[in-house]
């Protein structure tokens, strides 16, 4: 969850593979030997062009994907420089006010991330 001056970054998958268009943020998975904080330092500079400043873990859980179940570790995290981003792994990125953010097409599995947002920033459902 990179965020900065009040908003969040989201990335849109692209047009090919699991929920093709839709809205994420922007991560990946942890490789072989990775700890989850060098597997998100790797993930910012590959999709993103960029470095983390700081990154403090909100939460986790699973997700059941049908075939298979998968665990997700949530960061917030800041940037060293924002203005850097470029979508290397999406179609297009945004940065958005949380009511603008949550609002958008996300996969099943980010529920957990959009209902703690709701509630923190006290916004409907």
């Amino acid at each position: 969850l990179i965020h900065h001056e009040g908003k969040y970054l989201a990335a849109r998958r692209r047009e090919t593979g699991d929920c093709a268009g839709m809205w994420e943020l922007p991560g990946g998975k942890r490789e072989s030997g990775e700890t989850d904080r060098v597997a998100l330092a790797r993930e910012v500079r590959e999709e993103l062009g960029a470095e983390v400043l700081a990154a403090r873990h909100l939460l986790s859980w699973t997700h059941d994907a049908g075939n298979s179940y998968l665990t997700f570790h949530l960061f917030r995290v800041r940037l060293f420089d924002p203005d850097v981003v470029q979508p290397f792994a999406a179609t297009e990125l945004r940065w958005l006010e949380p009511a603008d953010f949550i609002a958008l097409d996300f996969p099943k599995a980010n529920a957990p991330i959009l209902d703690r947002l709701r509630r923190y920033h006290r916004l409907k459902a």
